[in-house]
């Protein structure tokens, strides 16, 4: 036969100490008077029944509560974070476009860079020739000048060392 304690430690965690404190103390009030019986025991135990049974509806309705406020939220984070998905790729596609734009910028200014580099380097190329043309015509100026005045010049002083010559031998 069980003891006092036993039947509360079994009782307890299903009814609560309360609960369970009473029942044992009405057994044992009515053992010790003797007016214990099968009814009574029987009553007792539906009641404790009832007492459960009521106790599982509340703790279901709790429960069922409890999912809907969960669920209600996990709804609202849902939608803030399509929300945020929204917004971030809105973002992103407006970053996309400014680089691409950006990208578009960049590529023309390279080119109008390298087609004034060309030309630049056309214009010098270009004014280079025209001076090395210009010092080649110098040059072939100077050249027919020199030759101009050379040949008399070497034909004077061939006569000068003739006639140096024919005074030093008299």
């Amino acid at each position: 036969m069980l003891t006092a304690v036993e039947v509360y430690k079994k009782i307890a965690p299903k009814l609560g100490d309360e609960e369970a404190t009473a029942i044992i103390n009405f057994i044992q009030e009515s053992v010790e008077h003797g007016t214990v019986t099968k009814a009574d025991l029987q009553a007792t135990a539906e009641d404790v029944k009832d007492v459960l049974r009521n106790e599982i509806k509340e703790v279901e309705v709790n429960l069922r509560n409890e999912i809907r406020r969960l669920d209600a939220k996990v709804d609202t984070v849902e939608v803030n974070l399509r929300n945020e998905i929204r917004r971030l790729d809105a973002k992103v596609d407006t970053v996309e476009v400014n680089l691409k734009n950006e990208i578009r910028r960049l590529d023309a200014k390279v080119d109008t860079v390298e087609v004034n580099l060309r030309n630049e380097i056309k214009e010098v190329e270009t004014s280079i020739r025209k001076e090395i043309s210009d010092v080649k015509r110098e040059v072939s100026e100077l050249r027919g000048l020199l030759l101009k005045y050379i040949l008399p010049l070497s034909s004077l002083i061939g006569a000068i060392v003739g006639t140096i010559l024919a005074l030093l031998i008299k």
